[in-house]
């Protein structure tokens, strides 16, 4: 369970940190061109404002990955402290389960948290490498734009 909460807090903060940065993205405004710039000016700052909506879709995808890992580390918590507790020994013992009702008691029990732990460990694996990739690029989109309009 300790690593279940260590999960659920990290991925809350790192989505927080994307929404943060989708608001950032979404109310800056591109860097203008100016018609008396040269080429190579001219094709430097398309480049970065095309970082910068690319930068935008990232977030949103690791968002997503993050609001998954969180979720399913929920159910996961949820379902360890559901399967093994006192309600399914209950359940199991009043029904005397047999054929159909033992099958599904066995996939609840044994199975889901098995398939819910895989899943979060991949979203982990997702959410830690995309937002890896969205450090470099997020890094580098500054530093253009910082060089950009440092120029000015």
């Amino acid at each position: 369970m300790d690593f279940l909460a260590a999960v659920l807090a990290v991925q809350s903060i790192l989505a927080g940190f994307g929404f943060n940065v989708l608001v950032f993205l979404t109310t800056n405004k591109a860097i203008p061109v100016l018609p008396a710039a040269k080429i190579e000016r001219k094709l430097k700052i398309a480049r970065v404002n095309d970082l910068g909506r690319e930068i935008f879709y990232n977030i949103s995808y690791f968002n997503t990955i993050a609001i998954l890992c969180i979720a399913t580390a929920l159910i996961l918590a949820t379902t360890k402290s559901f399967c093994g507790g006192v309600i399914f020994e209950w359940w199991k013992n009043r029904y005397h389960l047999s054929g159909v009702g033992k099958l599904i008691y066995d996939v609840t029990v044994f199975v889901a948290p098995k398939i819910a732990a895989g899943a979060l460990y991949l979203f982990i694996i997702l959410a830690v490498t995309t937002f890896m990739r969205l450090i470099y690029r997020s890094t580098y989109y500054f530093e253009q734009k910082i060089a950009l309009s440092e120029h000015d």
